[in-house]
């Protein structure tokens, strides 16, 4: 059964800038680094951004204000993907 919820680009950019960040440094960016990542001029609106992917059950904020992620978006078949190779 596929999931029928529709994310807009900013929460698709905000998914996948949370997700790298994880993989990458081992926790959740910022506010502020979300705001930068996602060209906004105010870290209310990565707030914002945030609030709506925890309503949707994406993400879920810990006691520490940090966020973790629950469930990642189904991205389409024709979309670009990102690997971390390491360089010798």
């Amino acid at each position: 059964m596929k999931n029928d919820v529709k994310y807009t680009k900013k929460q698709i950019e905000a998914m996948r800038f949370i997700r790298n960040n994880i993989i990458n440094y081992g926790k959740a960016p910022s506010v502020r680094a979300l705001m930068n990542a996602l060209d906004y001029s105010s870290p209310r609106s990565a707030a914002l951004v945030i609030n709506e992917l925890i309503k949707k059950g994406l993400l879920k904020k810990r006691e520490d204000g940090s966020v973790r992620i629950i469930k990642n978006i189904e991205e389409q078949d024709n979309h670009a993907r990102t690997i971390n190779i390491p360089m010798i």
